[in-house]
């Protein structure tokens, strides 16, 4: 299922963003056909584990994109054909919000096919936080 959402303010990707993992795959309108019919069927597939939308205002990306957004964290934009195959494998990819518990209850799944990059700063030192951000 893909949401329609007026547009996408905090309280909307909030609700988006509800279910584990805290992620929402959004389109932001208007969308070309391929890239339409890709993003519908990606979201047929994959709405079982992620939270699918189009966003017709406030999206964080350019009109036509897919990204994946988080609250409290930067989009990270679709960069890939429009193609259905792609992009669900993007999907799947991408299903995970910025983790600050690492541990032996997500290291598996979110270690699994692919590299895990940590980093450690103190939450008290507000310059460096604001770097390792910056840097994301």
């Amino acid at each position: 299922t893909i949401a329609e959402v007026a547009k996408l303010d905090a309280a909307a990707l909030e609700t988006l963003a509800e279910p584990a993992p805290g992620v929402a795959f959004v389109a932001a309108a208007p969308l070309a056909d391929d890239v339409k019919a890709a993003f519908e069927a990606a979201a047929a597939a994959s709405s079982h584990f992620a939270s699918f939308a189009v966003a017709k205002k406030g999206a964080p990306h350019a009109p036509g994109g897919v990204a994946v957004v988080a609250p409290n964290a930067p989009p990270h934009v679709y960069a890939g054909p429009a193609l259905e195959r792609p992009l669900k494998k993007w999907v799947k990819r991408h299903n995970e919000q910025l983790v600050s518990r690492l541990g032996p209850h997500n290291f598996r799944r979110l270690g699994h096919e692919r590299l895990v990059v940590a980093a450690v700063v103190d939450p008290a030192d507000a310059d460096a936080a604001a770097a390792l951000n910056a840097t994301l």
